[in-house]
């Protein structure tokens, strides 16, 4: 009986096909994985919103009302953590009791670290003058927002700068877009 051996030539085309393959499923692959970041981000500007939200229902005002004025919460990439950001956070989480006199936790920060997926903080614009506008120079020219709580992530180029005509922000993660 003669026994049947794969040729040179049959190997070189499995070889080429399984390559061939693998150059199509890459991009793929990496576009899906982006599109997995982004959807956590999502995620993470829903919870920290919702957050804020059950904050000024308990306590009938946004956090740092007193200042009485739209405040701005922006991230700058390259720039060392953002104070103002922190105390947002602890705020919600309880641990900060001049903002949050009760102690109430609206955030968990053991479980979730309230970065976006590119480890970089969110930016918070909140309407503390209660007029429902957020004006656009305070979004980096994303238009005039009406309503009361504004959150971004610059996304994985790490520029939020929408004032620059040179810059791509479809890659942007915020609260506005459904």
């Amino acid at each position: 009986m003669k026994r049947r051996h794969f040729t040179l030539i049959e190997m070189l085309v499995v070889v080429a096909v399984i390559a061939i393959l693998i150059g199509i499923l890459i991009p793929t692959i990496g576009t899906v994985m982006e599109k997995v970041k982004q959807s956590q981000t999502k995620a993470v500007i829903n919870s920290l919103r919702l957050a804020i939200k059950q904050y000024e229902s308990t306590y009938g005002f946004l956090p740092f009302t007193g200042e009485n004025a739209d405040k701005s919460i922006l991230y700058e990439p390259g720039s060392p953590t953002n104070s103002d950001y922190v105390d947002l956070l602890t705020t919600l989480e309880g641990s900060d009791t001049s903002l949050n006199p009760r102690g109430i936790k609206f955030l968990d920060l053991s479980d979730a670290d309230y970065d976006d997926a590119w480890d970089e903080e969110l930016s918070v614009v909140l309407d503390l003058n209660y007029d429902s506008s957020i004006d656009s120079s305070l979004i980096y020219g994303a238009g005039t927002k009406n309503t009361e709580i504004v959150i971004w992530s610059a996304g994985p180029d790490g520029d939020h700068d929408s004032t620059d005509a040179h810059a791509d922000n479809e890659d942007n993660v915020n609260s506005w877009d459904k």
